[in-house]
């Protein structure tokens, strides 16, 4: 396990926490990160860029099994073994009813239901971007974007034709509208 330094922001609200790495260990090595809010670095006092640590490589040098052990290690620590649960009874009348029990929660139990939550957020951010409508419009604008940091050089009409090039016009029963309801010849490639 590893700690390296993260930022929460929320509108006006900044909070500086320790980000606890699972996949990384303590031979490890960090580096800084700033981040930025509109294009400006994150400052969170007057005039001091903030700057986060993250894992420097993007797989740790332990083994699995030491990682494994590190992270079972550091959940035993943090959460109690044991918790209070209010579970939910159904009497022989039908009736529901609450009662109170405590039981004893490994830190293994502890370190699934984190990956629960932490695989729930992946899963449903998933399925919430598959829900989009594809956009050929953005995509070749996020793509000339793109284009322009790294091929400064280039002139803006080839980076239009390589924009353009890069998102295709659908299917030819589909070229009326180039496969998201919008008329090819409304199409424009913005800044």
């Amino acid at each position: 396990m590893l700690k390296g330094k993260n930022l929460a922001q929320l509108k006006e609200l900044k909070v500086e926490y320790d980000k606890v790495y699972l996949d990384f260990g303590p031979k490890d090595q960090l580096e800084k990160f700033t981040r930025k809010s509109d294009g400006v670095p994150i400052e969170l006092e007057k005039g001091k860029v903030w700057e986060g640590l993250q894992p420097m490589n993007p797989i740790s040098v332990h083994t699995p099994e030491e990682l494994y052990n590190q992270a079972i290690d550091y959940f035993s620590g943090k959460y109690p073994e044991k918790e209070t649960l209010e579970m939910a009874v159904v009497g022989s009348d039908g009736k529901k009813s609450f009662s109170t029990a405590e039981r004893e929660v490994s830190a293994l139990i502890r370190l699934l239901q984190r990956s629960t939550v932490g695989e729930d957020f992946q899963v449903r951010n998933q399925a919430l971007e598959a829900a989009k409508p594809f956009d050929r419009l953005s995509a070749i604008a996020n793509t000339a974007k793109d284009m322009r940091k790294a091929y400064p050089k280039w002139s803006e009409e080839k980076i239009k034709k390589m924009s353009e090039a890069a998102w295709p016009i659908g299917e030819p029963e589909d070229e009326e509208t180039n496969g998201n309801g919008v008329e090819e010849e409304n199409i424009k490639v913005t800044a």
